[in-house]
C-alpha cells in the first residue's frame, strides 16, 4: 500500500472510535442523563447544520437526548440487544475504557454541557491531494459556561495549548493531531483547521442548512430517527476520480482505459441526487435505511425474477438476487473483459457464456431449512427467461458432472434433470429445471418445495411477519429467523462450545433480520430492519422435519 495512504488510514481509524464513543453516548445521555423535551430529531435550521458549510460533501447528526417514545425506544432496544438490565451503566463502562480508564468521563466532563444533539461533517473535495478529508464535529451545547470550563480544564492539563482567534472565535489546538477545539455560538467544536475555520465562516453566513436540496432530504426522512446522514455523490465521485487518476497514470493504457470505464459506472450507480441514510430505534426494532437517486439499478422484475416470498415457508434463512445475466453482461462489457471470460468459460465447460449462461439466467434465490442433521435442507433457485436453454443447461451440466468420474440419476417426474450422491452429504444433490426455474436442491423434498412450496415464506410465519416489518412496497432480498437457526446449531453439539455460548444472548436478541429494497418517485430505498425479542425469548429446540424422501421431483 502507498505510504502516502498511511496518514488518511490513521485518520479513518481516530474517526471511526470516535464515532463509536458517539453512539456509546446516544445510549448514555438516554439510559442517565437528564433529557430535555425534545422528544424528535432537531429542524436543520436549528442544529449543528448551521455550522456545516453548503459544499458540505458529507453530513451526519445524532440525537443523544432523546425524550418520550424515541428515549424510550432507544433504552428497550439497548436493553434487548445488549442483554443487560442497566445498558447506561455497561456503556459507561465500556467509554471509560476508551478514555484512559477514567471513571465518570462522561458524567464528570462531558453530562453538564452536552445538548440535544451531535453533528459532523467531511470536506471531501480536496481529500486526493491533502491525505485526509478536512471536517469537524458539532455538539449542541445546552450550558455555554460548563463547555468552557470543560476547554479550560483540558488547557490546565495541556492536553489543549491556546490557539489564538478566528473571526473573532477564540480556538484552542491539540499538538497530537493539530486539532482545533472551540465554541462557536452554542456549540462545541472539534475539527482540523480547515474544518473548524469552513464552521465559523458558516455560522457568520450561509450554511448547509440554508440549502434546499439538503433541507428536502431531510424532511423526507422519519421523524422519530436517531441518527442520519446526508452524502452529495458528485463529491465522493470526484474523490474517486482523483484517486484512479492518480493510480492510472502508473498503468499502460489498456488498464487506464478500465479505470475510465469504472468510473463512467460509478458516475452512474451514485446517479446526482444526495444519498441519506437514517437509523431508527424503536422498542421492538431498529431500522437502517439508505436512500439514493441513482438511475441505473439492478431490475428485480420480469422474465426471470424470483421473489423470495415465493420461497418454501420453513425456510429460516433466504434471499435473493435481482436479474442477473443482462447484468454480469453489460459489466463484463464495459470492463472490456467479456470475450476473456467468454474463452475462459468455453475452455472450462464447453459452455457458450452468452447463449448457454447468461442469455437465460434471471434472478437467484437460495434457502436453507431443518433444525437437526436429519432434516436439513435447502436450494439454490435460478430464474429462466428462456425455460428451453435452461434445460438444456441441465443436460449440458449433467454430462460436465458425468465427464468428472461422479455417478449421477436422472430424476422421474416433471421437468428436467439429475441427482448426484456425495460420501460425505447425508442427501443427494438434485438439479432440476422444469418451466422457468432451475434448481439445484440439498434433498429432493427440498427441491421439489423449491419449484411449488406446499406454503410459500411470505404467507406463513415467521416469514410472513419478518417481510412484513420491512414496510409496504418493499421487496424483500435477504431473511434470517435466528431461532431454528440455533436450535439447529445446538442438534449439531455447539452448546458445549464456549464461543457459541458466549454469543448465545445476543443471537437470540432478534426475532428477525430482513433487508429489502423499493423504489418511489425515482428514488431507491434500501432498508435494514433488526425485529428484537422479548428480553425473556429463548429459542426453542423442536423442528419440522422435510418428511420422508423420494426419488420423485414431481412437485
Amino acid at each position: 500500500m502507498p505510504s502516502s495512504h498511511l496518514p488518511f488510514i490513521r485518520r479513518s481509524r481516530r474517526l471511526a472510535a470516535a464515532l463509536l464513543l458517539l453512539l456509546a453516548t446516544v445510549v448514555l445521555a438516554a439510559c442517565g442523563g437528564s433529557g430535555d423535551d425534545n422528544s424528535q430529531a432537531a429542524a436543520p435550521s436549528d442544529g449543528p447544520a448551521t455550522l456545516a458549510p453548503p459544499n458540505a460533501t458529507v453530513y451526519g447528526e445524532i440525537l443523544v437526548r432523546p425524550s418520550g417514545d424515541v428515549e424510550a425506544g432507544i433504552v428497550t432496544a439497548a436493553r434487548r440487544m445488549l442483554r443487560v438490565d442497566d445498558p447506561g451503566r455497561e456503556l459507561r463502562r465500556l467509554f471509560d475504557e476508551q478514555t484512559d480508564g477514567q471513571r465518570g468521563v462522561f458524567t464528570r466532563e462531558i453530562d453538564p454541557w452536552l445538548g440535544s444533539t451531535i453533528g459532523g461533517f467531511l470536506l471531501i473535495e480536496n481529500a486526493a491531494q491533502t491525505e485526509s478529508p478536512d471536517g469537524a464535529v458539532i455538539a449542541d451545547v445546552r450550558d455555554r459556561d460548563a463547555a468552557q470550563a470543560a476547554i479550560d480544564r483540558l488547557l490546565a492539563d495541556r492536553d489543549l495549548q491556546r490557539g489564538g482567534t478566528y473571526e473573532g472565535v477564540d480556538y484552542s489546538v491539540d499538538s497530537r493531531d493539530d486539532s482545533w477545539t472551540g465554541l462557536i455560538d452554542d456549540f462545541f467544536v472539534v475539527g482540523t483547521a480547515e474544518g473548524f475555520r469552513a464552521a465559523v465562516v458558516a455560522s457568520r453566513g450561509r450554511s448547509l442548512a440554508d440549502e434546499d436540496r439538503f433541507t428536502t432530504a431531510a424532511d423526507e426522512l422519519a421523524d422519530d430517527r436517531l441518527a442520519w446522514a446526508y452524502v452529495e455523490p458528485a463529491g465522493i465521485a470526484r474523490l474517486i476520480s482523483d484517486q484512479a487518476e492518480q493510480q492510472a497514470q502508473q498503468l499502460d493504457p489498456e488498464f487506464r482505459r478500465a479505470f475510465e470505464q469504472q468510473q463512467d459506472q460509478i458516475d452512474r450507480a451514485l446517479g446526482s441526487e444526495p444519498i441519506t441514510a437514517s437509523l431508527t430505534a424503536r422498542a421492538d426494532q431498529v431500522v437502517f435505511d439508505v436512500s439514493s437517486g441513482s438511475a441505473e439499478l439492478p431490475q428485480n422484475e420480469g422474465d426471470g425474477a424470483v421473489a423470495i416470498g415465493d420461497l418454501p415457508g420453513d425456510a429460516w434463512a433466504a434471499f435473493a438476487t435481482p436479474l442477473l445475466g443482462d447484468l454480469i453482461s453489460r459489466t463484463l462489457r464495459q470492463a472490456g473483459q467479456y470475450d476473456e471470460a467468454a474463452r475462459a468459460v468455453r475452455q472450462l465447460t464447453a459452455l457458450d457464456l452468452d447463449s448457454d449462461v447468461l442469455g437465460w439466467l434471471g434472478g437467484i434465490a437460495a434457502f436453507v431449512r431443518g433444525t437437526s442433521p436429519l432434516d436439513i435442507g435447502g436450494g439454490i433457485v435460478i430464474g429462466s427467461g428462456d425455460p428451453a436453454a435452461s434445460q438444456r443447461f441441465v443436460g449440458r451440466l449433467e454430462r460436465i458432472v458425468g465427464g468428472l468420474g461422479l455417478p449421477t440419476t436422472p430424476t422421474t417426474g416433471a421437468g428436467r434433470g439429475f441427482q448426484l450422491k456425495l460420501p460425505t452429504f447425508p442427501q443427494p444433490i438434485v438439479v432440476l429445471a422444469q418451466d422457468d426455474k432451475v434448481v439445484l436442491g440439498l434433498g429432493v423434498a427440498s427441491t421439489r418445495d423449491a419449484l411449488d412450496p406446499d406454503e410459500k415464506l411470505d404467507d406463513t410465519e415467521p416469514g410472513k411477519s419478518a417481510i412484513a416489518s420491512l414496510g409496504d412496497d418493499f421487496k424483500p432480498a435477504f431473511v434470517l429467523v435466528p431461532e431454528p437457526m440455533i436450535t439447529l446449531l445446538r442438534a449439531l453439539g455447539l452448546d458445549s462450545d464456549p464461543d457459541f455460548q458466549s454469543a448465545l444472548p445476543y443471537l437470540t436478541a432478534y426475532r428477525s433480520i430482513v433487508a429489502g429494497s423499493k423504489q418511489d418517485d425515482g428514488r431507491t430505498t434500501g432498508r435494514l430492519t433488526l425485529n428484537l425479542q422479548d428480553p425473556e425469548g429463548t429459542p426453542g429446540d423442536d423442528g419440522d422435519g422435510e418428511g420422508t424422501q423420494t426419488a420423485d421431483v414431481t412437485p
